[in-house]
């Protein structure tokens, strides 16, 4: 667990930049990697439900796919701009089989492996007593909101 104060009393853009690089690897499992990560707001503001000053710090950036991704066509999640929303296995049956490489390309879109998009997200932090903490989810995991953005 880590704490810190900037000099204004706030984490700086450096420290939510290696925090969310973290965080995002974490979270993803490692299948993507945060390549870039600018500033774009910062807010500091009451969270009703758990009683605590929330610092978010908004970003864009990019994000590079380490592995090869499948979004199936078909989702009754049509989000694509979810990072949660891509399977990195080669898809498979309902018996545990892979697909035919022709099924796959009709039900899936694949993103290659090192493909670049680009993204925006934002990272919080919780005011404790010694500083701020990275937000954690109600599993006590630390998070990053990440979306793609679509051209």
């Amino acid at each position: 667990m880590f704490f810190f104060l900037s000099c204004s009393g706030f984490p700086d853009e450096k420290q939510a930049e290696i925090d969310a690089k973290s965080v995002t690897s974490e979270m993803l499992k490692s299948n993507y990697e945060l390549l870039e990560f600018i500033k774009t707001n910062a807010v500091e503001k009451d969270d009703p439900f758990l009683g605590l000053k929330i610092y978010e710090i908004e970003f864009k950036g990019k994000i590079k796919y380490l592995k090869d991704a499948y979004f199936y066509k078909y989702s009754k999640r049509k989000d694509i701009s979810s990072l949660y929303s891509y399977e990195f296995e080669l898809p498979k049956g309902i018996f545990g089989d892979i697909l035919d490489s022709k099924i796959i390309e009709k039900k899936y879109d694949k993103i290659n492996k090192n493909t670049i998009k680009e993204v925006t997200g934002s990272i919080g932090y919780v005011k404790k007593e010694n500083g701020w903490e990275v937000q954690k989810s109600t599993k006590g995991n630390r998070f990053v909101k990440i979306k793609i953005i679509e051209k």
